[in-house]
Parts: C-alpha cells; structure tokens; sequence
C-alpha cells in the first residue's frame, strides 16, 4: 500500500498533509534562502535563520552533504557542525520550513561535489570517457574523477547514505517537523563536461545501450555525417539515462522511508528533458540561474526553461558570486535576476547563498542574521510577493513557441567543438545557437529562427510561452497559436500533435519556414509532413484549426515578422511604443493585470512609453498608476499612457494602482 504523502507539489507552491485537528492542507509559497549549516558555526544557527525569516522568507534550504556526514565509510558525523536534526529543531522555532538537498551531489563548492573520496577513488564507480579513461574534473585545489550515474555500485552507496539520513530527519519531517521537501541531487552529472561524446561509457550504461538499440551495440565515440542516426540516438539516450538514474535515487529514498515528502531536481535554465525527469523523480524540476545577467537573455532563457513546467520554480537564483567566476554584477544584478525570474512565470523563488559563507563572496545576510551592504532589495521584493499573493498570479500567454529539441540533439551531436561542454560555447559568445553555431547548419538556423520568433512576439506585444515538442497536444491546445520554427528536422511524435490539434481544436500551427527534410533519427520523411507543399492539394473536411508558415526572408526583417505574427493573438492591456523594450504581466483570477515588468533591452538609458489600451478592460479593471517595489515610486496613467525611466539594460518591476 503506498505511504500518504505528507508534502506535495501543487500549482501555487508546496502543500502540506493536515495536522492532527486542521481542517486540510496547509499552502507554503516557495521563497526560500541557503544557509549551510556546516560551515556556519552552531552557536550562529539561529541568529542566521532569524535573519532569514525576517527577510521574508518562508523556508531555508540547505546541502546535506555526504562526504561532511560520512568523511570514511561507516565513519557517521551527526554532532556539533554536523547535527543536522538540531538545526531542523532550530528552523523549525525559527518558524521557517526546511527543504534538504540530499545528493548525492551537492556541490556547494566541496572539492568533490559532495561525494566521500573512498567513492571518487573506486575504479567501478568512475565515470568513462569516449576512449575508456576516468573522467577528470579539475575542483580547486585538486582534481577529482566524476563518478558515474550508471553505475550500480554508486547507486547502492547512495543506499546507504540515504538509510542513514533518514533516521536522523525522519521524526523531523512534516506534517509535524519541519523538514517539507527533499532536493534530489544537484546537478553534477548534467552541467560538467557534457560534451556529446565525452561522457558517460561507463561500463554498465554501455550495456543498457546494446540492449536498447541492438543494431548498433556500440555507441558512437565521435559525429560522422554518415552515421547521423545512431550519433542522435547516442545524444537521446544520455538524456534518457539522465531520467533513469534520478529515477533509482528516487526508488533509493522511497526504500529509506523518505518518500512521503515532495521532491525536486535542479537543473540549468536550458536543459533538455526535463519534462522525463519530473516524470522519473516523481516531482518538480526546479531550474537555476547565476553568473553574470544580461536581463533580455535571462528573460528569454528563462522563459524557454519555464514553459513546460507544471508548477514554474527557480529555487537556485543566485545571490553573489564565486570568487573564481567573471564578476556578476553585486547585488543590482542579484536583484535584476530574481525579478527576470518572476517576469518569465517562476512562482517560487529560492536564494541560493543567502547566508554568507566561505568560498563564496555575498548574499543577504552574515552568519549572525545581520544585512549584509545592497541587500535591502530583498526584503522589498518580498513584501511586494506577499501583497499581491504571487504565486496566486499567473502570466496569461496566449502563443506557443516549439522549442526545436531535434534540431538542438543535432547541433549537440555535430558540434566541432565537443567533448567541450555547451558552457564553453555559451561562454565564448559564438552567436544565438551557442554550441549548435559549430554543427550542422540547420540546427544554427532553427535556433535563429526560434529567436527572431520570440523577440517579434516581444515586439508586437503578444505574451508567449516556449514549450519543449514533447508538450502534449491537451497542453497545447490551451493556446490560441502553436509556432513552431523547423528548418530541417522535426519529430515524428510532435508532427502527429499537430496534426490533430488542428483536426480537432481551433488553433493556428505555424511552422516553417520550410518543410521539414528529416525526423529526430535524421530519417527522411516518407509522407508529407502537416502543411507541407502538396498538402493543399489533397481533399481535406472542415477542421477547427489553421495551418500557417513563417516568410523565409522575414529572418532578416522583424518588425515583418512581428506584423506577420501580431494577429495570432489578443495583444497585451499595455503596448510598449518604445524599441528594445519589452513588457511581462502577471494577473489575478479575475483578469486583473497586478503586476508590470518591464525591461530595457537596450544598452543605454530609455523611458518606455506604454500605451493604455482603451479597449483593454472595463473602467474597474483599468489601472490608473503603478508602484516600484523597490523605490515607492508611483508612476501615474496620463491621458492613456505611462512613462517609465528604465536604466540601461535594466528591468523594474510595478504594483498596479486601481
């Protein structure tokens, strides 16, 4: 019989199992602050989670790294720095929630991600590379050998480890603790060297491939033209092992006695698959955002990485810098990056590094609760979260952007520069396709096209999400207008979605801006594909829907683009009349904008004109000015329009006045 959840996802946050006499569950809206309980001197516990909770926050969330809880095996540390249950009991008087980082990866700046070293130096465990050697890591101030995901032995570890984690935090979690939530792993295998044929041939994950494609019992070791299909299998299944492996840590943590609790994974803004591994993990995908911020690319970023989630989240927004990283700004662009965040639909925001600590320079506050200089932004923005209930708001998007997953498997797998990682790409600034703009040509150019997409959406002022092809075809067919930019490749499952959304809904499918050559193998269509040039010739009945193509010459020309795509949708209360400006909107349930983002994408400073539209809402519904959430500035409605002063390449963020 399954164990009643005590903790669980729902579309505003995290629900809690009701307490012996509550009349249900409990709603706990996700804003959470990093405190590293280890590497902060007990005596300062609760000192610094005070500070946490009276910046606003509603939880802390916090590694539990395994190598600081089992430095030699059988070897348990749960004392002193190390008494994890004692600093739950403090949360929990803190009145905050507690979400565990689990691992096995940790990261958290520990030389070895967070794994013991008897487990980096088991030859079994290590992950392989395309000729069979270790994988290197280069982790100051040594050196450590990546173990590998597929690897049984690693899995049985984790076992273990999460048995004995367990009986310390299992009489401390909800509904009567405060532990609420468990963060499975924490992205170790996903963001380091995951150049397509750099990683994993470990052993075990080669077997699993032979039997899963029989004609090909060796993956391929490097991108060769001719052998397109098998190279794109190989890209395929990585990220299927991806889904596979955080499903046994799942299994691992139901065995220990843990899995009544809600789970999440952290991924990078733009990983592929992440709709599989919500499935295998059996909760949410939580994506993160650091590093330097260019707030028009975060936003669309982090747009193309929230789509598909079923409850947005981005509990890794980053606060401060690594020391050894290129400086990302301080703390205006701390605070740029979490309003990006919320203006791209995230509903819970997590600040990692809120607590100062070693090897990490900033946050929000020092080890005994005190501000720390620049960040008043945060208590502000919190209490603008709480006035308007944010997570009860949502964006109103009304077209779907088709990210193209199989011409971006293309670019990955054809790639000039692999076993280099896509992070080298994005940070040598090779162009939009990042890693794709050094592979096969469509795959630059699909990824083009999906941006001048995106940008004249932006443009004509229509709201748009970016949805991964394998949305189902009742997830799409919520919007009025489905795009999706093909230049070569296109997958089979997501061709036949379209088909019968059109057959059966009133949408408008846009592709282009040509018919596509070839499937998600790299094989040749044999029939022609949904719009294709002869599939206005044959005979068709009435259908609900419309079929449509993008200009090929509209590449290079936008504001032809934005014209094209302006009818597909009601455009947005607010039109922005001012260029490289853009404009997000969060609404109540009664169809009341209350929230305003807006953005200067521009590298100087502009005053964005925003248009009332008179038609937008009833006089009720109409605002009549706005509020900054972090000045107090109210910005009055006159004769129709708002004036907003944006700094260069900055956003503010408005309370609407009725």
């Amino acid at each position: 019989m399954a164990t009643p959840a005590r903790t669980w996802f729902d579309d505003r946050g995290l629900a809690l199992a009701s307490a012996s006499g509550a009349a249900g569950p409990a709603q706990l809206p996700l804003f959470l602050g990093a405190l590293h309980y280890w590497r902060v001197p007990p005596a300062h516990w609760e000192a610094a989670l005070a500070g946490l909770r009276d910046l606003g926050l509603t939880a802390v969330e916090t590694p539990v790294p395994w190598s600081v809880h089992e430095p030699a095996p059988g070897a348990w540390r749960w004392s002193g720095a190390q008494d994890l249950r004692r600093f739950t009991e403090l949360a929990a008087r803190a009145k905050l929630a507690v979400v565990l980082r689990v691992g096995p990866a940790a990261n958290a700046e520990l030389t070895g991600l967070g794994f013991p070293d008897d487990v980096l130096r088991d030859p079994e465990i290590w992950a392989r590379t395309a000729h069979g050697s270790p994988a290197l890591l280069p982790l100051p101030p040594r050196s450590v050998t990546l173990p590998s995901y597929a690897s049984a032995k690693l899995h049985a570890r984790v076992a273990r480890w999460y048995q004995a984690l367990a009986a310390q935090v299992d009489s401390m979690c909800a509904p009567g603790g405060p532990v609420v939530a468990l963060a499975v792993d924490h992205e170790a295998h996903l963001s380091f060297r995951r150049g397509a044929y750099d990683l994993d041939y470990h052993p075990e994950a080669l077997a699993r491939w032979a039997a899963q494609h029989p004609a090909w019992p060796d993956p391929p070791r490097a991108w060769a033209a001719d052998d397109e299909e098998r190279c794109l299998a190989w890209v395929a299944f990585k990220e299927r092992e991806v889904a596979w492996s955080l499903g046994r840590l799942a299994a691992a943590l139901d065995d220990a006695g843990l899995g009544a609790l809600a789970r999440l994974h952290g991924l990078p803004l733009q990983h592929r698959g992440a709709r599989a591994i919500s499935e295998h993990l059996g909760g949410v995908v939580a994506r993160h955002s650091h590093g330097p911020v260019r707030v028009a690319e975060l936003r669309r970023n982090a747009l193309r990485a929230l789509g598909s989630a079923a409850l947005p989240l981005a509990l890794e927004c980053g606060v401060g810098e690594a020391p050894w990283f290129p400086p990302s700004g301080g703390p205006a662009a701390d605070q740029a990056r979490a309003v990006t965040l919320l203006a791209a639909g995230a509903r819970g925001l997590g600040f990692s590094m809120a607590v100062e600590r070693e090897r990490w320079a900033g946050g929000l506050v020092d080890t005994h609760g005190r501000p720390l200089p620049g960040s008043q932004w945060a208590p502000a923005l919190l209490r603008a979260l709480q006035e308007v209930d944010f997570p009860a708001l949502r964006r109103r998007p009304a077209v779907a952007v088709l990210s193209a997953d199989s011409e971006a498997r293309l670019g990955e797998a054809s790639c000039l520069m692999d076993p280099l990682p896509p992070v080298v790409s994005q940070l040598l600034g090779l162009g939009e396709a990042g890693h794709a703009e050094l592979g096969a040509p469509s795959a630059a150019v699909a990824r083009r096209w999906q941006a001048a997409v995106e940008l004249a959406l932006e443009r004509a002022g229509v709201a748009y999400a970016v949805l991964d092809e394998e949305a189902p075809g009742e997830e799409l067919a919520r919007y009025r207008a489905v795009i999706a930019p093909v230049a070569t490749h296109l997958s089979r499952a997501l061709w036949h979605t379209l088909q019968q959304l059109v057959e059966h809904h009133p949408v408008t499918v846009v592709l282009g801006p040509w018919a596509p050559e070839r499937d998600e193998r790299g094989q040749p269509w044999q029939e022609s594909p949904l719009g294709g040039r002869d599939a206005a010739a044959a005979p068709r009945r009435a259908r609900p829907g419309r079929v449509g193509r993008l200009r090929p010459g509209s590449l290079e020309d936008l504001e032809g683009l934005a014209a094209d795509l302006a009818p597909l949708a009601d455009p947005l209360p607010f039109r922005v009349a001012t260029a490289e400006c853009a404009l997000e909107l969060a609404w109540d349930a009664g169809g009341a904008p209350r929230v305003l983002f807006v953005f200067n994408d521009a590298a100087l400073p502009q005053t964005a004109e925003l248009h009332v539209r008179a038609d937008a809402a009833d006089d009720g519904a109409r605002p009549t000015a706005v509020r900054d959430v972090f000045s107090g500035e109210r910005i009055a409605v006159v004769e129709g329009m708002l004036r907003v002063p944006l700094p260069p390449a900055s956003v503010r963020m408005f309370l609407t006045d009725f």
